[in-house]
């Protein structure tokens, strides 16, 4: 199932609202509304916001999965998603952690700072002597920073630089997991039950604040924390719907030109190792998101290549869905 949440421009006291989105990925229908139509209460469970859905666990998608049998059948009744406006689907989430798991896309971004920093014989140097490395650590652990769970936008809405002066604003294609159930020192092996569903993750950063916060000891700052900094949808495609997620292909295109194609399949540290690791002494709880870190080749500056006003990031994820936005 690929569920949203949304606006309708026509209806200015509506609020955030849920909704289901059929196969077609055009037609929908509003979940509460889809309640009423089947007389099913509506309170119980409470499908009124993504997180109370999230926290609603199996008995919620029980019921959408009825609501969607009756809209396949009534299609010709449903509004389109042409007439609404998507938000982040889950607008914010209860915690937020941001993971780095591909080595070739630190090395990358490695070889290009000293590059473009230091000149090419250190670059040269680099290569062979490997002065500059990713962290030991990162080869032990899957490493994470807790960030921002309020600076969350969705499908179509602007990035508005920062008020900062940052001009190496850059893009970041990451698979994005939702967490569906509480849980504490998790096995590996058992990781993938506690898996709400999917979604694609923009994480916008500030590069120019961003690698100097990185010689110090307490990790990403504000290169990564400012308002409509991480972008979230289009929709959350629940778990059921992605038989393998190692298999998924992301696909990132700056203003149509493609700029990058990676694959989660390269992970160093698998999204099962992720729950478990995030939750040793610690509770994962429903509705929490995990940024899975971007795939080589899926961001710019290891091309050092960032944005510029009105460009538009499009990033597109197999079996998941297409994330579009632009900067303001």
């Amino acid at each position: 199932m690929k569920l949203i949440s949304y606006k309708d421009p026509r209806i200015s006291s509506s609020g955030i609202r849920t909704g289901l989105v059929l196969k077609d990925e055009t037609h929908f229908i509003d979940l509460l509304q889809g309640c009423e139509r089947l007389g099913i209460q509506t309170s119980s469970p409470d499908l009124s916001s993504m997180q109370s859905l999230i926290e609603s666990g199996e008995t919620a998608l029980e019921i959408i999965s009825q609501i969607e049998e009756w809209a396949v059948q009534n299609q010709e009744e449903l509004k389109t998603l042409a007439d609404i406006s998507l938000c982040a689907p889950l607008p914010v989430p209860v915690k937020f952690r941001a993971f780095s798991v591909y080595e070739k896309h630190l090395i990358q971004s490695i070889n290009s700072v000293v590059k473009n920093r230091m000149g090419s014989i250190a670059f040269n140097a680099n290569k062979i002597l490997k002065f500059i490395k990713p962290p030991n650590q990162f080869y032990k652990v899957p490493l994470y920073y807790k960030g921002s769970n309020t600076s969350f936008i969705g499908p179509n809405d602007d990035v508005v630089p920062p008020t900062f002066s940052e001009p190496m604003l850059d893009y970041e294609c990451e698979l994005g997991v939702v967490m569906g159930k509480t849980g504490m020192d998790i096995d590996s092996r058992d990781a993938m039950d506690y898996v709400f569903g999917y979604t694609v993750f923009n994480d916008v950063s500030a590069r120019k604040r961003l690698i100097p916060e990185f010689r110090g000891v307490t990790g990403p700052l504000k290169g990564k924390d400012f308002h409509t900094g991480n972008i979230m949808g289009p929709w959350i495609v629940t778990r059921d719907e992605i038989e393998d997620p190692n298999a998924l292909e992301l696909r990132v295109s700056i203003n149509g030109s493609l700029k990058g194609v990676g694959h989660v399949s390269d992970m160093h540290h698998s999204i099962q190792d992720m729950i478990a690791f995030a939750s040793e002494g610690e509770k994962i709880v429903p509705g929490e998101f995990f940024g899975t870190g971007a795939p080589g080749d899926c961001t710019g500056i290891e091309h050092w290549e960032f944005l510029n006003s009105g460009d538009v990031m499009k990033l597109e994820i197999t079996s998941v869905g297409t994330l579009e936005n632009k900067v303001a």
